[in-house]
């Protein structure tokens, strides 16, 4: 960008400033905040494997999900210190808060989360978990007997 172009930039906000607007700004993805977390579901899932891991933990095939390891994460106490560094005030109790979550009986199948600060802290965990792996991904690094489906090719 030359000189020009902010120029034009720091006009365009007084202008916007004038009439009682703002030129907003994207907010960038907190690339620390999910590193943290995924490396917590790490922790968490250090040494399990469905045919006796590092530690020799043989698992039930059925309770071998990605959801398990995501609930384990949020409640382990290291998670304090990681939404200690990145929230604060009102947004930082709100995953401490101890009342009583409550279920839609209905729609909601699993109902093992009984506090709304557990539900926040583990759905934050999992919007980031997420983004890099799901159930396929997950099967395949871990499920020895497991093989991806395969398309035909013709």
């Amino acid at each position: 960008m030359g000189t020009k172009d902010t120029a034009d930039i720091a006009l365009l906000k007084k202008l916007a400033a004038k009439t009682g607007y703002a030129i907003a700004r994207k907010k960038k993805p907190n690339r620390t905040l999910t590193s943290e977390l995924l490396w917590l579901v790490g922790v968490a899932m250090k040494g399990y494997t469905d045919n006796g891991g590092v530690e020799g933990k043989i698992l039930n095939k059925k309770a071998f999900t990605s959801r398990h390891y995501v609930l384990k994460a949020a409640k382990d106490k290291r998670l304090s210190k990681i939404l200690d560094a990145h929230f604060k005030g009102k947004k930082r109790k709100e995953f401490d808060d101890k009342s009583d979550k409550k279920y839609n009986t209905a729609k909601t199948l699993h109902q093992d989360i009984a506090h709304v600060g557990l539900y926040k802290r583990y759905k934050l965990i999992e919007r980031n978990y997420n983004k890099y792996f799901n159930k396929e991904t997950f099967k395949i690094m871990f499920d020895s007997d497991y093989f991806p489906k395969q398309k035909d090719k013709k």
